[in-house]
């Protein structure tokens, strides 16, 4: 994947009577080069509030470019959820609403007006109880500790100065207690309120992490070209960061080490990303096989919203006050309701029509990914489309309902609007992606053509998969793309044996 100019789509496969190749291929995936707009996100998908005002940051802002617009509402609404809420998704599988959200965009078509307006609410929530915290609960802490270490220290005296035996192992074990006291009160203080961070190290990030409820953060920026950097490893001697992000995502348990410091253990942490980034920041990612093969890019839901700076005959009118207001509240809501309470998550019921819609989702996912499927060379991208529509849903189930968003049922039109978004998302993945597979399967049809070749021009199904690595699936993908330089055929058998499918050179 080492480019990210977008291609054209690829083309669908052919039907044939064969079962392998009837595959779902309804969403074509992409646009031409020129195109100047992206494909309009379905903004009828976002309910209420957020839904308003999504529409009018991509009113009011430079591109005014919904896409962005949206990407900014969804990743603010996964932030003030945090971990406090959460889906059965299928047997032991449960699934909170953190997604990571990566638009691709140049400086000056509204990157930072649009995370502004979206974040704002969040913002102004998590400064208001940093000023709480520092104004009324860090002062008395920090006395406490004071007291604490003083303690400890006279304690510490007294148990080195004592002859006897027992005392000093009476006096040892209150000291213990008093350093443990301190170590508490310390970790109380580290424990400050935080809401969201911008540039940080894994260390830092994990510090933060573990002193929030339910391990909650979110990263947020509108310029994340340094937060790939620093996930590249630029301030590690141990490599890169991959790893504790993916297990963020998924809520893997997760030890961080420290240079003489006590390791972080996070148990289930649970990371909301929004990073708004550059073209050529995306390119670098995207060129970096660690940030695919370790799974992290394909956790994303990066795509270029195609924002431009648009002329305007007059300046647009101010969002309105009750939109603005509505918007805040909800936002409110949901961070009292679920974010503050996260370490004892609730839990939404889905409704049977609802689990219908994602669990076909979720099939269709599975087959295109399959040796024999159309998606079969990013299979890595693809099985993340139905956790992140999961995600979305219950997303779109909270914009709905708000702080009671876990006294009602996940609807079957939720579902269907968290898989018309996914497949938005999923789509304008599927344009990055292109130019680097047809790279990759313009190498893969050399391969095949100096095999065919050595092989007096054909070869069959059997052959390719056992002596040459050539999957069925994979022979079918090359077809679609370079129809005209072999072909597929179903020959009749000798009596008494199967039908041979034979690949031959045209």
């Amino acid at each position: 994947m080492s480019a990210i100019t977008i291609s054209k789509p690829l083309p669908p496969i052919e039907a044939s009577d064969d079962p392998a190749s009837d595959l779902p291929l309804a969403h074509e995936p992409g646009t031409a080069d020129n195109e100047q707009e992206a494909p309009p996100f379905p903004m009828h998908c976002l309910p209420g509030a957020a839904g308003d005002m999504a529409r009018e940051i991509g009113r009011v802002t430079t591109a005014q470019n919904e896409p962005l617009a949206a990407a900014a509402i969804l990743a603010t609404v996964s932030a003030s959820l945090g971990a406090g809420i959460e889906v059965s998704t299928g047997g032991e599988r449960r699934t909170r609403p953190n997604i990571f959200v990566c638009p691709i965009a140049d400086s000056g078509t509204g990157k930072g007006e649009t995370h502004s307006l979206a974040v704002e609410p969040f913002e102004r929530g998590e400064a208001e109880i940093i000023q709480q915290f520092d104004m009324h609960t860090k002062p008395g802490l920090i006395a406490e500790l004071r007291v604490a270490e003083q303690r400890s220290k006279k304690l510490c005296a007294e148990a080195a100065k004592e002859t006897d035996r027992h005392a000093r192992q009476l006096v040892t074990e209150e000291y213990r207690r008093a350093a443990e006291d301190a170590a508490e009160i310390q970790r109380r203080i580290e424990s400050a309120p935080r809401w969201k961070v911008g540039d940080i190290t894994r260390e830092a990030l994990a510090i933060a992490m573990a002193g929030q409820p339910g391990e909650a953060l979110a990263s947020m920026s509108s310029e994340a070209r340094g937060l790939f950097s620093i996930m590249r490893g630029k301030y590690s001697k141990e490599g890169g960061d991959e790893d504790f992000y993916c297990s963020a995502y998924s809520g893997d348990s997760v030890t961080v080490d420290r240079v003489g410091r006590p390791r972080v253990t996070l148990r289930r942490p649970c990371l909301s990303v929004l990073w708004m980034i550059q073209p050529d920041a995306a390119r670098k990612a995207l060129a970096d096989d660690a940030f695919v093969e370790s799974g992290l890019l394909p956790r994303f839901l990066m795509f270029d919203p195609k924002a431009e700076p648009q002329e305007r005959t007059e300046q647009p009118a101010p969002i309105p006050a009750p939109i603005k207001q509505a918007w805040g509240e909800l936002i409110r809501s949901l961070v009292s309701s679920y974010r503050m309470l996260g370490s004892d998550p609730l839990t939404v019921v889905v409704s049977q029509e609802a689990l219908a819609i994602l669990t076909d989702y979720e099939r269709e996912n599975v087959r295109r990914r399959r040796r024999s499927g159309d998606l079969r060379d990013i299979a890595s991208f693809v099985a993340r489309w139905t956790e992140n529509g999961w995600k979305i849903a219950l997303i779109l189930h909270a914009a709905k309902h708000g702080g009671d968003a876990h006294l009602s049922q996940l609807a079957s039109t939720t579902a269907e609007n968290a898989v018309e978004v996914m497949r938005w998302f999923s789509e304008r993945q599927l344009e990055i992606l292109n130019v680097g597979r047809q790279e990759k399967m313009q190498k893969r049809l050399l391969a095949l053509s100096a095999v065919l070749a050595e092989a007096k021009g054909e070869n069959t199904f059997r052959q390719l998969r056992r002596s040459n690595g050539f999957e069925e699936g994979e022979i079918r993908q090359l077809l679609a793309m370079f129809p005209n330089r072999f072909k597929i055929e179903k020959r009749k058998p000798d009596k008494g044996r199967p039908s041979l499918w034979v690949v031959r050179i045209t």
